[in-house]
């Protein structure tokens, strides 16, 4: 064997300095490695330079706009290149693919009656669609009750609730609903399940007494003090369902240290901190100015993480906690929660380079502290249970 020859079995053509060594193919240009491919377009201004007119930074956005679809195209063209070069590549990708895409089968649940012991006689009969859907949650414990409006979710949650106490893997749930519906769902519940002992935490029915409303029904919120009962009859085994408010979820207490290492472990907390004190510092360039922050922007600036949850945990001043409740100790193990859209935008996009959030993505922000107060609390949930019982 010469010098320089390799014992590889995959030969082509020989060269001419080594006859056993393959000839490598030229790599084409597309698919040569280019770290530039990967980095949008930016553009920087000099320091000094005359601030841009509005048509100015408009014809900015849309150069870049179209710079980054160029770039795509280049970047779409270059692997459709990359994997038509090699045959085996090909194989490898639709595998891939397949085995993604297509090899996963979706279960299907039984639509026949599902027997639920407490289920009223005069109760709504449910059908084909609530039943799979009520079986689907739970079977994995937890998830998505997304039918079309009026096809009977409540009902269905109402299933779940009482199939999942009755399996004996949920003995403490709780529905979370808005506060205008809380009599609502009260009313429905002992429709459905007319033996059950229901508690309403936020909301207390009165009967008044007075003008011309006179005997009528209505509803104001509870005292601290109210709450703090309904929830003990929850806790000590002496109610089956509690009803709890929007405006009622934030005031029972949270323990922070768990809290703290829930959200240490979540990324999107970290680029959330990371937003806010970009834009503090972005705000504060001399001590005059961070003289006029508030104590909570200082201790986010200098605090990070803590004083974050700490603002996120904190009541408007005029609201009271419950006395002697905290959330991670009540021993909830099923949250119900209705109308989850409106805890959305947990997570809002970031200022691109250019300055801006792009219009598709919406508007950018630090996220909605509503969204985190129930975040944090389906985390307790799902501490207490292993990582079931979120239901939206």
């Amino acid at each position: 064997m010469r010098r320089g020859c390799s014992r590889s079995k995959a030969i082509s053509t020989p060269t001419r300095s080594c006859p056993r060594l393959a000839r490598l193919p030229r790599v084409p240009r597309l698919l040569q490695p280019r770290p530039g491919v990967f980095k949008p377009p930016s553009e920087r201004r000099p320091k000094g330079e005359a601030p841009l007119t509005k048509e100015e930074k408009a014809e900015r956005k849309r150069s870049i706009a179209e710079r980054r679809l160029a770039l795509a195209t280049e970047w779409a063209k270059s692997f459709r290149a990359y994997i038509a070069a090699d045959e085996a590549r090909r194989e490898r990708l639709v595998r891939a693919y397949n085995r993604v895409a297509r090899g996963r089968i979706v279960p299907a649940y039984s639509p026949e009656p599902l027997e639920i012991a407490r289920w009223g006689a005069n109760a709504p009969k449910l059908k084909a669609h609530q039943i799979a859907g009520a079986r689907r949650v739970l079977a994995q414990r937890g998830g998505l009750v997304a039918f079309d409006v009026g096809v009977g979710k409540t009902y269905t949650a109402l299933a779940i609730i009482a199939r999942a106490r009755q399996e004996g893997w949920v003995r403490r749930p709780v529905i979370l609903v808005p506060g205008s519906l809380v009599w609502k769902w009260h009313d429905d519940i002992l429709c459905t399940l007319p033996d059950y002992r229901v508690v309403v935490i936020g909301s207390k029915r009165k009967v008044l007494s007075r003008g011309v409303r006179r005997g009528q029904t209505t509803s104001e919120n509870d005292t601290p003090q109210e709450r703090a009962q309904k929830w003990t009859l929850l806790q000590t085994g002496q109610a089956d369902v509690a009803i709890l408010s929007y405006d009622a979820l934030a005031r029972t207490k949270m323990n922070e240290d768990a809290v703290m290492a829930y959200v240490g472990q979540v990324e999107a907390v970290e680029r959330s901190i990371a937003l806010r004190k970009r834009a503090l510092e972005e705000k504060v360039k001399t001590a005059k100015q961070k003289d006029k922050l508030s104590e909570r922007e200082r201790a986010l600036l200098e605090h990070g993480v803590r004083a974050w949850v700490e603002e996120i945990l904190a009541l408007p001043p005029d609201w009271d906690y419950d006395p002697g409740i905290a959330w991670d100790e009540l021993g909830v193990d099923m949250l119900v929660v209705d109308e989850a859209a409106a805890f959305k935008n947990l997570y809002k996009p970031q200022a691109r380079e250019d300055g801006g959030v792009p219009k598709f993505m919406g508007g950018g922000g630090e996220g909605s502290d509503r969204a985190w107060q129930l975040d944090f609390r389906a985390a307790a949930v799902r501490r207490q249970t292993g990582g079931a019982g979120i239901v939206l």
